[in-house]
């Protein structure tokens, strides 16, 4: 196979690097702050973990599973698999919470339950029968 100049791409530039490091290390800085927060018994992160249904006694454990997806994230070989595992952590996290939040769900099935079957109703009232929740 020859290497041909449409095949070969260029180099990213300095800023483009710059950026990109940047943006690597603030996601883990944020996400070991939080596993901080959930590792140390924080009373706002215990009461945050209490309003969304999760006893205090798993903070520790979610800790330690955020630390390790954020280490993973860290090392530049394992990067995607980590860029994984957060996306999973947060996604769980925020679908766990809008589970809870009726207010936030309900609106969520406001805005795109019309638009995934057609019933007018769907936009006036989440009750009546006809919606796919």
């Amino acid at each position: 196979m020859s290497v041909t100049p449409e095949t070969v791409s260029a180099p990213p530039s300095k800023v483009a690097r710059w950026c990109g490091w940047i943006l690597t290390v603030l996601i883990i800085v944020a996400n070991l702050m939080g596993a901080g927060m959930n590792l140390s018994g924080n009373a706002d992160a215990v009461k945050g973990a209490a309003e969304v249904g999760y006893p205090a006694n798993t903070l520790f454990g979610i800790g330690i599973a955020l630390v390790i997806c954020a280490i993973v994230f860290a090392v530049p070989r394992t990067a995607i698999l980590g860029a994984l595992l957060l996306t999973g952590y947060m996604g769980g996290a925020g679908r766990h919470t809008s589970a809870q939040d009726r207010d936030g769900a309900r609106l969520c099935r406001r805005l795109f339950s019309r638009r995934w079957c057609g019933s007018p109703c769907c936009c006036a009232s989440l009750d009546c029968g006809r919606c796919c929740h």
